[in-house]
């Protein structure tokens, strides 16, 4: 088996009973010597971003070939930002149902949406730590705070007002900043 990186070829025999371990052991090395983002690994020609040792102990009698997947800073954070950019685009549609759902007594699927939301807004809150120039437009953690407050206390309309008159227009914010962002890269 084969680890692949900038020209390079690491052999190791995966017969042994700790391969994973080395295998993964290598890819540490590499990304060490790197000065590029660790963003995956291409396994065997398939790109997999996450659970490595568990897909690669899974795969080891055919496994050929490991190939870390390195990008710039810059590349990361253009992928980033449009990853950030697609989300809130395909989130706007979904926020407004939410809110009539929880002016009208939302069913569980409502609430199952919300997480959606909540685990969408926390992702976008956690990239402004590792892009600190967009840190005034993504960070959300006071909007995280009252949402965090109002689910609590189970107060729906609370729930409602916060995606209508603080989450919506959030995620029109992002998508006006970043689309202009966007197109100057």
């Amino acid at each position: 088996m084969k680890i692949i990186s900038d020209g390079k070829e690491f052999i190791i025999d995966v017969t042994v009973a700790d391969a994973v371990s080395s295998i993964l052991s290598v890819v540490r090395d590499i990304i060490d010597e790197s000065d590029k983002i660790f963003y995956g690994l291409k396994i065997n020609g398939q790109e997999v971003y996450e659970h490595f040792e568990m897909i690669l102990e899974e795969n080891k009698a055919t496994l050929e070939t490991v190939e870390p997947i390195l990008v710039t800073k810059e590349q990361w954070t253009v992928d980033t930002l449009y990853s950030i950019y697609e989300y809130t685009h395909n989130a706007l549609p979904k926020a407004a149902e939410l809110v009539e759902n929880f002016y009208d007594n939302p069913r569980e699927d409502a609430w199952v949406q919300l997480s959606y939301l909540i685990e969408g807004l926390q992702w976008i809150h956690s990239t402004s730590e590792y892009l600190p120039e967009y840190a005034s437009l993504l960070g959300s953690s006071s909007l995280l705070e009252n949402l965090h407050t109002a689910v609590t206390q189970l107060d729906l309309v609370l729930i409602g007002d916060l995606i209508q008159y603080e989450i919506v227009p959030y995620y029109e914010k992002i998508q006006t900043q970043l689309a202009a962002t966007i197109e100057m890269r």
